[in-house]
């Protein structure tokens, strides 16, 4: 039976995570940092759970501390705190394999499945690094035979290249079997999430409809007692109202819709005019740009798109805002020297037939750094409390879903493009698992 660590400082706590796993796990609970790394270093451990508030320090401390002296150790964050923040913490400093919160009712089977999982990948990781220790062994063996060096030295590059081999295709399966698990749980973090911001915007996005409804009521109620002069101040509400307004509600509307299926994984399959939704985009965004930020439009004819509505607008709406955001937070761009150009065009790609889309600002851009992790989830470059990390990786996750490619290029202190590309048949099914 393999052993399990469990760190936390409520007994109660102890005895409930005991009780889940009798007769899966052999568990080892602590109450103390000294008393868990005792255990660590009497015996092999494969699984490290640990809670988050602890004296003298906390959870993401300790996993810290394991990570250095046990680095092949799965380590997992078990915690009541709802605290994005905290899990960013805990996956970028400790390398947390897991997050999971208290208490894990409703959880339990998710909970179990995930340490068969990762225990996997621990068997795989440990046999890799045995591979690579009789590697090392037989290299020293064979190389040790003086006398026989002609005929050994046949025999030691016949075995180590069977064991390179061997070690490389066991190395890649470690490889790719950790990417998936981090990209399920973090993924799985940001589909709750999406299903909770939806729900916490429903309330605004219905008082914004009724807000709506009444001021368009008000305005007709007026027109008839508007005289001549008047007349330019009344077509101008009007028009706000059944044209900008209008334009805000539906896409806060696509966005409440778009969130919740993102945390279903479903949603409407439609036909989709891509050049309509950047443009709807550029209409929210016209007022806070004007004369700081030149908008250049290229459009080819370029067909609609089979596509979940509500989700690829969400990847214009990212997409220019950040631009948006670099241009205006860029002291080379201020003045009205600002500029994002948009260019939409078809393109066949691996004989199939697509729409590319291209959005190219003059801000702040990126260093190497950032651009490669632009699409990670919960990395942001944005101070604490103006993003959580999500809207890039969400972007890119829209993307692939659809068949497509998004890439990045850019040059720090000078410009940043985006390059999307969506197949015309996207591989969707109406409602079903994306």
């Amino acid at each position: 039976m393999r052993s399990i660590l469990f760190l936390d400082d409520d007994a109660s706590a102890l005895e409930s995570f005991r009780l889940l796993l009798e007769g899966r796990y052999e568990v080892i609970t602590a109450q103390t940092v000294e008393e868990a790394l005792k255990y660590l270093r009497e015996r092999e451990i494969p699984i490290v759970v640990a809670d988050y508030k602890m004296d003298p320090i906390n959870g993401i401390e300790f996993l810290k501390q394991v990570q250095v002296l046990y680095p092949e150790t799965i380590r997992i964050m078990l915690t009541a705190y709802k605290n994005v923040s905290l899990m960013t913490e805990a996956i970028n400093q400790a390398h947390v394999w897991g997050y999971f919160q208290k208490p894990l009712v409703g959880q339990e089977k998710l909970f179990i499945n995930y340490l068969n999982q990762v225990l996997e990948v621990y068997d795989l990781r440990m046999e890799l690094k045995k591979k690579n220790r009789q590697l090392e062994q037989a290299y020293e063996k064979i190389s040790h035979q003086n006398d026989e060096l002609t005929q050994k030295n046949e025999a030691l590059g016949q075995a180590r290249a069977k064991l390179e081999e061997y070690s490389h295709h066991l190395e890649k399966r470690v490889e790719e079997r950790t990417r998936q698990l981090f990209e399920e749980q973090k993924f799985g973090l940001i589909g709750k999430m999406s299903t909770q911001v939806a729900h916490d915007l429903k309330g605004p996005y219905d008082s914004f409809q009724t807000f709506r409804d009444l001021l368009r009521d008000r305005i007709e109620k007026l027109g008839p007692f508007v005289q001549e002069k008047g007349k330019g101040i009344y077509e101008e509400l009007k028009g706000f109202v059944e044209q900008d307004i209008q334009v805000a509600v539906e896409l806060m509307g696509n966005m409440v819709e778009g969130l919740n299926a993102y945390g279903r994984s479903v949603g409407k399959v439609e036909e989709v005019d891509v050049v309509s939704g950047i443009d709807k985009i550029l209409k929210l965004y016209a007022t806070r740009w004007r004369g700081r930020i030149e908008v250049k439009r290229v459009y080819d004819l370029i067909p609609k798109i089979r596509a979940r509505g509500g989700e690829i607008v969400r990847i214009w709406s990212n997409l220019l805002g950040n631009s948006g955001a670099a241009v205006l937070n860029c002291e080379r761009c201020r003045g009205g020297r600002g500029e994002i150009g948009i260019q939409a065009q078809s393109q066949e790609r691996e004989k199939r037939v697509g729409i590319e889309v291209k959005i190219r600002d003059n801000g702040s851009g990126m260093s190497e750094e950032v651009r490669q992790r632009v699409f990670d989830p919960f990395y942001t470059t944005k101070k604490e409390g103006e993003g959580m990390g999500l809207g890039m990786a969400i972007v890119k996750q829209v993307v692939e879903s659809h068949g497509g490619t998004i890439s990045v290029e850019s040059e720090l202190g000078s410009w940043t493009e985006f390059t999307v590309w969506l197949p015309v048949e996207a591989p969707l099914s109406e409602g079903g698992p994306r």
